[in-house]
């Protein structure tokens, strides 16, 4: 009997490379992706978004989603990763602009909507939180 272990991904064609292993990986929340996605080629911004939420400083994952905003501005996942990361340094207006920016893109994101509720006004909560449910 094989002992019970994680298993390996095997692509359906050809021979998977470390791109799209990592993004497999990712899918599946294995810290394995990390590895596969440090050596990825190209390293463009669906792995840099990857590999910043594997990242566990926060500078350098910053440093990540910035790099993904740079290519593509309406990344929601770095909208509201980064805002959250700017958030718990003390960077809660730029924080809040991450977020608009997010729900710009998708209204129903719910983490960018109570995250905004957190560092705005009752007033302003109330209305966000009414758009939401709209």
């Amino acid at each position: 009997m094989k002992p019970a272990g994680p298993q390996e991904l095997v692509a359906f064609l050809g021979k998977g490379d470390d791109r799209s292993l990592g993004l497999a990986y990712a899918e599946l929340a294995d810290p394995r992706a990390r590895d596969y996605l440090l050596r990825a080629t190209p390293q463009d911004a669906l792995v840099r978004l990857r590999l910043a939420v594997f990242e566990r400083d926060p500078v350098r994952a910053a440093r990540l989603y910035e790099a993904v905003l740079e290519e593509n501005p309406g990344e929601t996942a770095a909208l509201v990763n980064l805002g959250a990361i700017y958030a718990q340094t003390g960077r809660t207006v730029e924080a809040g602009h991450l977020w608009e920016r997010a729900l710009e893109t998708n209204p129903a994101i719910e983490e960018a909507v109570l995250n905004l509720t957190q560092i705005r006004t009752k007033a302003e909560s109330r209305a966000i939180l009414m758009r939401y449910l709209e």
